[in-house]
């Protein structure tokens, strides 16, 4: 018998928590384990999974950094054969699905297998094996509805926490890129909540799915473009916060930058699965504590990463006085900054202007965050 690790994430997710677990329960196929990864819920989440408390059912709960961070939690505690990610909201639609896919793997082993989702419209994805090939091809399956075997994560690694929503496009294209064997059987097995982060964050989603595009496919798909475009104008006619109006139309005006950007945020992800640590370059260079400018995308990424290592970052510079970094300090141009060994410029498409007046202000060394990269 094929034993199964069902992982659900969840944070704040009280009124969904309990009719996911419900399913899984229930199932009549018994070899299968169930952990739940909360991010440290301040609703009754926790109490709507002790009321459910059961020997199969594993529930942690600690602050964590994401979606990745918690499905890669997930990972760690898994012992079984197959893992499946049931996030908060959705359910397997009755109390057979385990017993089918059992039974599918016994016939085919390979090691990433997808049947299909049911959607609040009704729809059924895949609705054939065709399309699931397809949606193999581009990265797309469901990963609600897909069973990966385990040492495929020792193969292509685990969720990268660089990406906030598209981390499954992401993981299923290294999956395809190494070739890992797949099948399709379009049997609805688990129902999809629509109004997850993925499909509510349409801004963040597309600018992911242009990255992973780039980095692995070395093209942009032309739905990403068209939708990107359509995003901006919604933006601006349903009235959204103003600060992200103007981040859109900033990315509208000036594509080259943006594009810039997704080139470092691929040279990035590819440095992360390559196991390699941005901490290496200040430590070859005897850089032992820097201040970072910028705190934007980019600046709190290379803080997360350099916040685990020995490397001490003083401070960082950002125009917005007021952000909130815990353990960091913010400054700005009016303050007088202690001394540091090199200040790292995230907004590296302006380096040299940035650079310049660095140098009038205090002399000290500075560097773009494109060359921790080469």
């Amino acid at each position: 018998m094929t034993k199964f690790s069902i992982i659900t994430i969840c944070y704040n997710a009280e009124d969904s928590i309990g009719r996911t677990v419900d399913s899984v329960l229930v199932q009549r196929y018994r070899d299968f384990e169930y952990i739940v990864i909360d991010g440290g819920s301040t609703d009754r989440t926790l109490a709507e999974l002790n009321k459910r408390s059961h020997e199969k059912l594993n529930v942690s709960s600690e602050r964590d950094e994401g979606i990745s961070d918690a499905f890669n939690k997930g990972i760690g505690k898994a012992e079984g054969e197959y893992l499946f990610f049931l996030n908060s909201g959705d359910y397997f639609i009755n109390d057979l699905a385990l017993d089918i896919v059992s039974k599918k793997l016994e016939e085919n082993p390979s090691e990433i297998y997808t049947f299909s989702i049911s959607t609040i419209l009704n729809a059924c994805i895949p609705k054939d094996e065709e399309e699931g090939l397809r949606l193999w091809e581009s990265s797309m399956i469901p990963h609600q509805a897909t069973f990966i075997r385990r040492d495929v994560f020792g193969k292509v690694g685990n969720f990268n926490p660089f990406f906030k929503v598209r981390m499954d496009y992401d993981f299923f294209s290294r999956c395809y890129l190494k070739k890992c064997s797949f099948a399709c059987s379009p049997i609805v097995i688990t129902h999809y909540d629509s109004s997850g982060i993925s499909s509510t964050d349409g801004y963040t989603a597309v600018k992911e799915g242009m990255s992973a595009s780039l980095l692995y496919r070395d093209k942009v798909d032309s739905q990403n473009v068209q939708y990107w475009k359509f995003l901006m104008e919604q933006k601006k006619i349903e009235g959204f916060d103003t600060n992200v109006v103007d981040e859109l139309n900033r990315y509208r005006k000036l594509s080259d930058k943006y594009f810039k950007t997704i080139k470092l945020m691929n040279k990035w992800i590819q440095y992360y699965q390559d196991n390699k640590k941005i901490s290496e370059y200040f430590n070859r260079n005897d850089f032992r504590t820097i201040a970072i400018y910028g705190m934007g995308d980019v600046g709190q990424r290379l803080f997360s990463e350099l916040v685990k290592s020995d490397i001490k970052v003083s401070f960082g510079i950002d125009r917005n006085r007021n952000l909130v970094f815990p353990g960091l300090k913010i400054v700005d141009w009016t303050e007088d900054w202690e001394m540091v060994d090199i200040i790292v410029i995230t907004p590296f498409y302006e380096y040299q202007t940035i650079n310049k007046e660095i140098k009038k202000k205090c002399g000290y060394k500075t560097i773009s965050v494109e060359e921790l990269f080469v």
